[in-house]
């Protein structure tokens, strides 16, 4: 039966936080902000949230159909998924309360794409607006792994390298 769980990193303490509702959670995300975490689910196509220390106050954030949503990353205030059945392998895009607005930043990227994975060093950088995130650069990492990296900051890395 699938859940979702946590425990201390040598395995004590063990709590299951979701365990009703769930089929394929493949994808998990950690907004430390608001003490959340989310989850996609490929069989339920959702993408949900629950507090993170007790499993409660659990919310549909987006639920879709013709999906096939991979991955779910957390930063600022929107969230981002893949989706390998949008436009042959899409990155899109939504509000963490409310992601039923989406935005499409990258379609093409095959239907093995898996992993969205959002990097940032130094202080944090939360995207104000739409220009902001179109500002940024998308790296991909390994096959069918793509990061978001934001355009000052993958200026610096460039001067660095």
């Amino acid at each position: 039966m699938p859940c979702i769980g946590k425990a201390r990193l040598d395995g004590s303490e063990k709590v299951v936080l979701v365990s009703m509702g769930i089929a394929w959670p493949n994808g998990i995300s950690i907004d430390y902000e608001e003490n959340k975490l989310y989850w996609c689910d490929a069989r339920t196509d959702k993408i949900e949230r629950i507090d993170l220390e007790t499993g409660g106050n659990r919310e549909v954030v987006l639920s879709g159909s013709n999906v096939d949503m991979f991955s779910v990353a957390v930063f600022g205030a929107y969230i981002y998924w893949s989706d390998r059945a949008h436009a042959n392998g899409s990155i899109r895009r939504g509000h963490k309360n409310d992601a039923t607005e989406t935005v499409t930043m990258r379609t093409g990227l095959g239907v093995n794409l898996k992993e969205v994975k959002i990097f940032n060093r130094g202080p944090m950088f939360v995207p104000r607006t739409m220009g902001d995130v179109s500002n940024s650069v998308f790296i991909e990492e390994m096959p069918g792994e793509l990061v978001l990296v934001p355009m000052d900051i993958w200026q610096r890395m460039e001067l660095l390298a």
